[in-house]
């Protein structure tokens, strides 16, 4: 049973061996930290934490966190597409920037493209060359690259 970081700094060696396939919650030498090496990150992390203060309609959170993701990225277009418990595919719920007028059917199934590898694998992905990865699937001719994220339940992508 994996164990949640603790969110104060460890001073003391692990006790347990660490799961190579889960990055670890502190730096490693040579490898950047983005939240901590940029104060933006740390804000908009404390602005999207604030959000169930400010609406209660699930609609309006997802549009409020959608908004600060593509600000402080400074993203062309963004989504967020949740797997529907009715047909087990993602499905757009808010989107930026996205000519979804054209492809308003637009569901993935989990492994399909790069959202859906995401979400059935549970780990982010960034593709810096979409045009050189065969899992993107092209919504905007205009995209060269893609950044996605999975969002958990404790354990369960949603």
């Amino acid at each position: 049973m994996k164990s949640s970081p603790s969110p104060l700094p460890r001073s003391k060696p692990l006790d347990v061996e660490p799961d190579p396939a889960t990055p670890p919650d502190f730096p490693v030498s040579g490898i950047r930290n983005p939240v901590s090496d940029d104060p933006r990150s740390l804000e908009a992390l404390y602005r999207i934490a604030a959000v169930p203060a400010q609406t209660e309609e699930p609609r309006a959170a997802l549009r409020l966190i959608l908004a600060e993701i593509v600000g402080v990225f400074r993203a062309a277009s963004g989504s967020i597409a949740l797997l529907s418990p009715d047909t087990g595919k993602l499905e757009i719920e808010v989107q930026h920037g996205l000519p979804l007028a054209e492809h308003d059917d637009l569901a993935l199934h989990p492994g399909q493209g790069i959202t859906g590898w995401v979400a059935f694998h549970g780990q982010p992905l960034l593709v810096a060359d979409v045009a050189a990865d065969p899992r993107y699937v092209c919504i905007r001719p205009s995209v060269r690259c893609e950044m996605a994220v999975p969002m958990l339940e404790t354990v369960q992508v949603v």
